[in-house]
């Protein structure tokens, strides 16, 4: 590696664990980790995304994130279990866990000789002049927030999965749920905390219109907005419960959230980080974890209760490999350690 860019070292050899600061989160949780443990940590590549860790001489573990999970915690079965999300909500049936509904098509004909018809393309398309809209829509496999959107009509579905069988090869369709979203991290058969997810919010100006407020805060947020829902299609609502549609312009001040997936990436945040977690809300994320056979997970559950009381919860899906920000941006590194140190030792079985 070249020894100038940060995380590297001369001749690729071990460096002061918190002595730089790499670009993937996950290096930097497991770097702190490690030093605490005393461990020795490397990075393998020039952005943080392959590192190892060892305990000795020769008993390194590397470490691989993006397109791989870096989470010894879960076994590969279940990680692949919980990535393809027809897959988990059918999991979750099976379990008894309940879970937002949802019918799967697959958006292209790329590998159609290998399944049963009924459930390509146009098979979705003629199913969805009989949808009761407004639906929701997201990739089996997308994170993110990629492609992950509400549909008003059968026109903008048809929109949708032209748009959506060039990236992916499946979909699920879903009911348009309008309820409170949290995340319960489990660790290890325990609900470790949870919090109250709030979606991308914007504010009017008298002139702009809704789509030219979610450009510009996409434009703030950066490229990891690039394949959410155009903003010609973008919806709000303001705190009086008014729904705005993409081509009004709110009043100078009216704030508004907009629908859609509330993911960091996506210009979500979140509210206090509980720990533990309200007794339903732990109850629920630990049964989740548990039918994907998943010792850590992020899971993610609607309240759908008249009264926001936890009395009526639905899991959306569950993360195998949560990146954890949020936690960082409320300064809870305290979590992070308790779930970097469980990692690490269970990667290097000690």
């Amino acid at each position: 590696m070249d020894p100038e860019v940060p995380g590297s070292s001369p001749g690729g050899g071990t460096i002061s664990s918190l002595s730089w600061r790499p670009i993937n989160a996950h290096a930097r949780f497991a770097a702190r980790a490690a030093d605490a443990l005393g461990l020795s940590f490397r990075c393998l590549d020039e952005d943080g995304y392959l590192f190892a860790v060892a305990e000795s001489p020769g008993g390194e573990r590397i470490f691989g994130t993006g397109s791989a999970s870096p989470y010894f915690l879960n076994s590969a079965a279940a990680m692949s279990l919980a990535r393809d999300k027809g897959f988990a909500a059918e999991a979750f049936g099976a379990s008894g866990v309940p879970h937002v509904p949802g019918r799967l098509f697959f958006a292209n004909d790329r590998h159609a000789v290998f399944r049963k018809p009924g459930r390509e393309p146009a098979d979705a398309l003629e199913a969805a002049l009989e949808f009761v809209y407004p639906v929701f829509c997201k990739p089996v496999s997308g994170s993110k927030g990629d492609f992950a959107e509400p549909i008003a009509d059968a026109a903008g579905f048809a929109d949708y999965l032209s748009r959506v069988g060039a990236r992916h090869d499946a979909i699920l369709v879903q009911p348009l749920i309008r309820g409170v979203e949290h995340r319960v991290i489990v660790l290890q058969g325990v609900a470790l905390c949870s919090y109250e997810k709030t979606p991308l919010t914007v504010t009017g100006d008298g002139r702009a219109v809704l789509a030219e407020l979610v450009a510009a805060a996409r434009r703030r947020i950066g490229p990891t907005t690039a394949a959410l829902a155009p903003p010609s299609l973008a919806e709000a609502v303001d705190e009086a419960g008014r729904i705005w549609s993409a081509r009004e312009a709110p009043p100078q001040g009216v704030r508004l959230m907009v629908f859609g997936p509330q993911n960091r990436s996506a210009g979500g945040d979140a509210k206090e980080v509980l720990t533990p977690p309200p007794e339903a809300l732990a109850r629920l994320g630990v049964q989740a974890a548990r039918a994907l056979g998943l010792s850590f997970a992020g899971v993610d559950v609607f309240d759908i209760s008249a009264c926001g009381d936890a009395s009526a919860l639905m899991v959306i899906e569950a993360n195998a490999s949560p990146a954890l920000q949020t936690l960082e941006a409320h300064a809870r590194l305290d979590l992070i350690d308790r779930i970097w140190t469980a990692n690490l030792k269970a990667g290097l079985g000690c």
